[in-house]
């Protein structure tokens, strides 16, 4: 309310300059009258002669919205401000079709061409404004109060100017008025003088050429001041014309000025808003991100928590004799084949401790169908059998155990990994590197050390679900302290 008020200020101060103009030509007009004659166009009698009176109306028509526009174009503001005095323009247009048409006026003329492209430049590195309260400055101009704003600016400017104009119409009314009496006064002049030349001239005895060109002496000089009378008129009438157009033009000046000014404040403030929200979204984004992935990795340390449990649930059962559900092996990480394969092979450890094999003396091989994998996974065993060539069924028979030179798959598999150690990050699997780098960025992440429980049962489940090696658990459990 403090611009509105000062437009308010200087729409007063305007109206004592225009009322200071109208008195200007007033006077103006008034030592036209008393010097003999004085402007205007009325109709009225001057001695037998008509004059007709045609004043130019030039009205203000509302907001120039072109004016507006190039102003606003000439000092660089922004698409959204041109848009928006386009769209205006564009609706006063639409409002009144045939009178624009007529002018060579449209909303695709050479003005709203320039504008368009003006904004089409403007926008070609312009950023779309983050998504918050306003998706556009239109939306956002529509909630400053601006119309309201420019329909009260406007209406101060247009009462200062009517003010204006109908004081220089006043005087025009006027002065009119003024030269048709001193027309008539002229005319009621020349007819008293007429009817005393006439008895002068009968008195003194003259008659024929002498009275003839005494007459015509004296209608013309009737005719001069007519003439002169109609002169002024004019020149005042035309000078109170300039007055009022001037008037129109300068309330349409003020008030481009005055909305070009208000646009640009809240342009400005227009940019404040995107910039503000834009670092706010940014924050939300990284503090989501943030969030996002402390959630991760607390689901993985959990993940890998319970499945260290359900893990050692499992063994326990197996060492007990007894083979997990599938509820149980899947939460272990598990298959159903390398339970198998380590309940055989606890049955036959018991059996060979207890002194009973009897006919189990095989009993690790009977009980999985001629096959020993050892302590290997079923995955372990199929890279073994891959590098043999040999069919990768993931179980230790003889065809695996010839192709290797008779070796256990315990043995095999130590040549297999060099020698069972592995003393450089190259010789990890994709898996372990994997594992190893999620530890350590983790760790990072949350300023925690390498080892803990939870990394640990991260191990213990990748090497027990065939993920990863001995040889390579070990090498992770060297790298991060165990």
């Amino acid at each position: 309310m403090s611009l509105l008020s000062s437009i308010i200020k200087k729409t007063v101060s305007n109206a004592v300059k225009n009322a200071t103009s109208a008195a200007t030509a007033a006077a103006v007009a008034k030592k036209t009258s008393s010097s003999g004659s004085s402007g205007g166009t009325s109709t009225g009698s001057t001695g037998g002669q008509t004059v007709t009176k045609t004043p130019t109306q030039s009205g203000s028509g509302g907001t120039d919205w072109s004016a507006q526009m190039q102003s606003a174009m000439d000092r660089g503001a922004s698409a959204d401000v041109v848009e928006y005095l386009m769209n205006q323009r564009n609706s006063k247009i639409a409002a009144n079709q045939d009178h624009y048409s007529s002018l060579g006026i449209s909303e695709n003329d050479s003005i709203s061409q320039a504008a368009k492209a003006y904004i089409q430049q403007q926008r070609a590195a312009q950023e779309q404004p983050p998504a918050g309260k306003y998706g556009s400055f239109q939306e956002f101009v529509g909630d400053t109060g601006y119309d309201d704003y420019a329909e009260q600016m406007k209406a101060a400017i247009q009462a200062s100017v009517d003010q204006a104009v109908n004081g220089y119409k006043g005087q025009i009314d006027t002065t009119n008025q003024q030269s048709d009496d001193m027309a008539r006064q002229a005319w009621v002049a020349k007819r008293l003088a007429e009817k005393n030349m006439n008895q002068q001239l009968s008195a003194n005895g003259y008659s024929g050429g002498m009275a003839d060109s005494q007459k015509i002496s004296l209608e013309s000089s009737y005719q001069d001041q007519l003439t002169d009378i109609e002169k002024q008129r004019l020149q005042t009438v035309k000078d109170l014309e300039t007055a009022i157009n001037n008037a129109q033009l300068t309330g349409d000046m003020q008030a481009a000025q005055e909305l070009s000014a208000m646009l640009q404040q809240i342009q400005s403030q227009w940019n404040s808003y995107v910039q503000s929200q834009k670092q706010f979204d940014q924050q939300n984004y990284w503090n989501q991100k943030e969030l996002d992935n402390q959630n991760y990795w607390n689901e993985q340390e959990l993940a890998a928590q319970n499945k260290g449990d359900a893990y050692t649930r499992a063994l326990t059962l197996i060492s007990q004799g007894f083979m997990p559900d599938d509820e149980t092996l899947a939460a272990a990480g598990i298959t159903r084949a390398a339970a198998q394969q380590k309940l055989d092979q606890q049955l036959a450890e018991a059996a060979v401790a207890a002194g009973t094999t009897g006919g189990r003396t095989s009993a690790v091989r009977t009980a999985s169908g001629g096959y020993n994998n050892g302590s290997l996974t079923t995955d372990q065993v199929k890279q073994l059998q891959q590098a043999l060539d040999v069919t990768a069924d993931g179980l230790w028979g003889s065809q695996s155990k010839a192709a290797a030179g008779g070796l256990t798959a315990d043995q095999a598999w130590a040549q297999y990994s060099g020698g069972g150690a592995i003393t450089q990050y190259d010789q990890l699997s994709p898996a372990a590197k994997q594992l190893l780098s999620n530890m350590q960025r983790n760790s990072a992440r949350t300023g925690t050390e390498l080892l803990t429980a939870g990394r640990l049962e991260m191990i213990k489940s990748a090497l027990n679900n065939g993920e990863i090696s001995n040889a390579e658990a070990n090498y992770i459990l060297d790298t991060i302290g165990a």
